[in-house]
């Protein structure tokens, strides 16, 4: 996101994590989404919480959070 684009918030928020998500199927760290995002790491933390929630994103060992497997 560059200087002259919004800050996202709520919805949009979630979404700008699930798609960055989707750029890095092998994962990517909560660093990394904050710095590709422009956002703090407890914004893009809450953001990830409700994905993982909804079952959209989990975590890959300790680190490395990806796109949830779809339910069988």
């Amino acid at each position: 996101m560059n200087d002259n684009e919004e800050r996202l918030v709520g919805a949009d928020r979630v979404i700008a994590v699930l798609t960055e998500l989707a750029e890095h199927p092998l994962g990517v760290t909560l660093d990394e989404l904050a710095g590709i995002l422009n956002s703090s790491k407890p914004t893009v933390h809450r953001a990830l919480a409700t994905l993982r929630r909804a079952g959209l994103a989990d975590l890959m060992g300790l680190s490395l959070i990806h796109i949830s497997e779809p339910p069988r």
